[in-house]
């Protein structure tokens, strides 16, 4: 009997343990997945694959992202928050037809206006938010570029020229 005791105190001395240790993994994957930039926000960020970065200018990179990814996803959520549920409906519907269809670039983009039907006011915030949202876009732009070695930034003009050519 008194090994059994002893086999069940040591079993929730362990669990005791364990409990903290996993409680604080639980929040430090829930603060990772919080300061995560997701959406449209996240494509200020990116680069092509033929960039291939060194430890040091991912961690300048995800420092970047920190300073002015909060501020990027504000005015994304800004310019979300024009719409009226129904307009985003019909976003969706618009966005989803293109895709289905394979309507890109500038024919989409008159495809979802269309849809989503703006009043003169909503157009006029939309287009505000959207001169906010290209600025910040640039000054992300002029911080990202000194961390690219000179061969990076070429690829990275190479690659948007060919981007360009598709559209």
């Amino acid at each position: 009997m008194s090994s059994l005791l002893k086999s069940f105190v040591t079993f929730a001395f362990v669990c005791a343990l364990a409990l903290p240790a996993q409680a604080q993994d639980g929040t430090t994957k829930k603060k990772k997945a919080k300061d995560e930039i997701k959406g449209p926000a996240a494509t200020a960020f990116q680069l092509p694959k033929e960039i291939e970065l060194t430890d040091e200018q991912k961690s300048k990179i995800d420092s970047l992202k920190k300073e002015l990814g909060p501020d990027l996803v504000k005015l994304h959520r800004k310019q979300g928050d024009i719409h009226t549920p129904e307009q985003k409906a019909a976003r969706k519907a618009a966005q989803e037809k293109n895709k289905t269809d394979g309507v890109k670039g500038k024919a989409a983009k008159a495809a979802v206006d269309s849809a989503v039907n703006l009043t003169p006011e909503q157009q006029k915030q939309w287009d505000d938010t959207q001169k906010e949202i290209t600025a910040h876009r640039g000054k992300i732009q002029e911080k990202l570029h000194p961390i690219l070695t000179d061969d990076q930034k070429a690829k990275l003009k190479q690659s948007r020229g060919k981007k360009k050519a598709a559209s």
